[in-house]
């Protein structure tokens, strides 16, 4: 049983590198690389000397337990051979003690085995209730990372001061120019979409707004501060990026929504799973301690997603930037992620990135991309106004769709945007 169970914990540390691996950029978005590199550090240290220290004391005994009974045996036979020395049989006598003592006292060597991984077994047993100790106590409250009005004054940053893209520019290693020239501004709070076909640069922005890329020429400004010179713990506390392939990991709802141990409380996680309308769901599964298997796999795709959402809802941020985040979401749930973002949108600035036009109907503004260069920028019913490549995206998308739904539109539209479409 214990070797088992050594085996088991080997096994757990591998499929934890292998998952942690794979939800590596969702693990860095958290700032929770760090904490599970340290884990597995530690998982994989106390294996290396778990392992050698079995294999030590079962060396080790094993060298005593032989030592003991083949001298036992041999002391045996002598003692048998000196005691007849003087009768004829005295010989078979000695072979006789000697066969037995080898057929009787050399199958004890299997119980030093046994003997030796119970004690081990004990051990780990006792580290496993140490560790599950330790981990209670490290809970910390999450960050505060807002500023207040008086901060934000005597740091002389003006109230409306909020995001400004002057001259973007950005090349890939490769040579590819993604991006040309972008000029736009929007304020701390809103909703801000980013649209355009495949290949025309959204997803670039995305990645230098968030700080997941450098090395752009041009400004990219925010509260003020050029992004460039942001360092890593800036971005974490002020930007929390979704993407629609966000990683979820094994384990269990609570440990998902709350990935860095901070200890949020089970009213803030059920907040965030009802505005995403899984509460039910999750409910039905077992609540927060219920089980989610590696990468997902026992959700849907659109489930998922609105679990990587939930996961951001929990951690307050001042810009949130969902790219393709509701790619796999169907059309009912659709409608509950766009009024999230409409919500968000009143106290943070929330950056949308997606192909999904249906979804950012009610943005302040929306900034359509084609070959990495700005085409035509303004609110849905100015860009439909325009007759240009946002709305003929806008007229197959919606043809489509309205099939699917038998002709009905499920979103609610700002008055503006249903005179547009009219």
């Amino acid at each position: 049983r214990t070797q088992v169970e050594h085996l088991r914990k080997y096994d757990r540390v591998g499929v934890r590198f292998e998952e942690s691996l794979k939800g590596l950029n969702t693990l860095k978005i958290f700032d929770a690389d760090r904490e599970e590199s340290k884990r597995l550090a530690k998982d994989s240290e106390g294996f290396r000397k778990a392992t050698m220290a079995l294999l030590g004391g079962q060396l080790k005994s094993l060298i005593g337990s032989d030592v003991v009974i083949y001298t036992t045996v041999i002391l045996a036979t002598v003692f048998t051979a000196l005691l007849t020395s003087g009768q004829t049989t005295g010989w078979l006598l000695s072979v006789a003690v000697a066969v037995t003592g080898v057929r009787l006292f050399i199958p004890s060597r299997q119980l030093v085995y046994l003997t030796h991984e119970a004690t081990v077994g004990l051990k780990h047993g006792k580290a496993i209730a140490k560790a599950r100790e330790l981990r209670e106590q490290q809970h910390q409250d999450a960050p505060h990372t807002r500023m207040d009005a008086d901060t934000r004054k005597n740091a002389g940053i003006p109230e409306d001061e909020g995001l400004r893209v002057e001259h973007l520019d950005f090349s890939y290693p490769n040579g590819h120019h993604a991006l040309h020239d972008l000029n736009f501004d929007f304020p701390q709070r809103g909703h801000l979409a980013i649209v355009g076909s495949s290949g025309s640069g959204k997803s670039t922005v995305a990645q230098l707004l968030s700080g997941r890329t450098g090395g752009y020429s041009g400004s990219m400004s925010f509260d003020g501060t050029e992004l460039r010179d942001w360092d890593a713990l800036r971005f974490i506390e002020n930007v929390t990026m979704v993407r629609g392939s966000d990683h979820l990991f094994k384990g269990t709802v609570r440990s998902n929504l709350d990935p860095t141990n901070l200890g949020i409380s089970d009213e803030t996680l059920i907040q965030a799973l009802e505005r995403l309308d899984l509460m039910d769901l999750v409910n039905a599964r077992g609540g927060l301690d219920s089980t989610v298997l590696a990468g997902g796999s026992n959700f849907s795709g659109g489930q998922r997603q609105r679990l990587a959402i939930a996961r951001a809802l929990v951690r307050p941020s001042r810009i949130y930037i969902f790219d393709e985040a509701s790619s796999a979401i169907d059309r009912e749930h659709d409608r509950v992620v766009s009024a999230l973002m409409d919500d968000l949108a009143r106290h943070s600035l929330v950056i949308t990135v997606t192909h999904r036009l249906a979804s950012i109907i009610n943005a302040r503004n929306i900034i359509v991309l084609d070959h990495g260069e700005i085409v035509d920028s303004g609110d849905f019913a100015a860009l439909l106004s325009h007759q240009g490549m946002f709305a003929q995206q806008w007229e197959e998308q919606d043809s489509v769709e309205s099939d699917v739904d038998g002709g009905t539109r499920p979103h609610s539209f700002t008055p503006e945007a249903q005179e547009a479409i009219a």
